[in-house]
């Protein structure tokens, strides 16, 4: 798993019983699962993930697995079930320092304005929040996902040059290999749905090229489906 070689992680923890597992070794095993692209076995080892660390007590190892699942379950179009993560996610929270899961909680809150609700002065505003969390928890995955968001939001404001210089370098940070695979297909996805806003192919492009090279350092066959629509649009658009 450390090494990203989802195929092979999942092929050597299905060979083990799965009642032996620790918690943090079901995380790891739905992680590879997602990857190998079984959504529904990822959910479902997430979800004993969950249930593992909510019973021994690890409340933020418990909130970060939930919030994995409300993405997840977003991801799946299951909204309903994806509150339900969230809402869990914050009760475990309750009571506990600030942490760099805090900062995710405001990422997803963000999300959910920006694109649920169309509340881009709320979205900034927690976006903002999750950036600073971020920062000072040394979480730069969030920190950079967070920067992204926020030059998308501002595009859709209307703020074009600002926001398109807050993707850039996130996006940057990304392809790079400085950020874990996940966040990095996120970043990806919200720098080419910008750059098909404005109708800025080049830059498409250039960053669809840049996400391949990644791509192919690692053990991953191609983004979710989402993401390889955009980059089938983007060659269609330039020929």
């Amino acid at each position: 798993v450390s090494r990203h070689s989802w195929r092979e992680a999942f092929g050597a923890y299905s060979g083990i019983d799965e009642s032996s597992l620790s918690a943090v070794d079901l995380e790891r095993y739905g992680e590879a699962a997602w990857w190998s692209g079984k959504l529904i076995e990822a959910v479902r080892l997430r979800e004993r993930a969950y249930v593992s660390y909510a019973g021994e007590g690890e409340k933020v190892a418990a909130a970060q697995v939930a919030l994995t699942l409300a993405w997840d379950e977003a991801n799946r179009g299951a909204f309903a079930v994806s509150q339900g993560w969230f809402a869990t996610a914050e009760r475990q929270l309750e009571g506990e320092e600030e942490s760099a899961v805090h900062g995710r909680i405001a990422l997803t809150r963000a999300s959910q304005a920006m694109f649920a609700e169309g509340d881009l002065p709320k979205a900034i505003a927690n976006l903002d929040r999750a950036y600073e969390l971020a920062q000072r928890f040394g979480d730069r995955d969030t920190q950079m996902l967070s920067l992204v968001a926020k030059g998308r939001a501002l595009v859709k404001m209307g703020e074009i040059d600002q926001g398109v210089e807050l993707i850039d370098e996130g996006t940057a940070a990304a392809v790079s290999g400085e950020l874990e695979a996940y966040s990095t297909t996120l970043v990806y996805c919200m720098t080419i749905s910008t750059c098909q806003d404005l109708g800025d192919f080049r830059r498409a492009a250039e960053w669809t090229e840049a996400a391949n090279r990644w791509c192919d350092r690692l053990d991953v066959t191609g983004f979710p489906g989402a993401c390889r629509i955009h980059r089938a649009e983007i060659m269609r658009l330039r020929g």
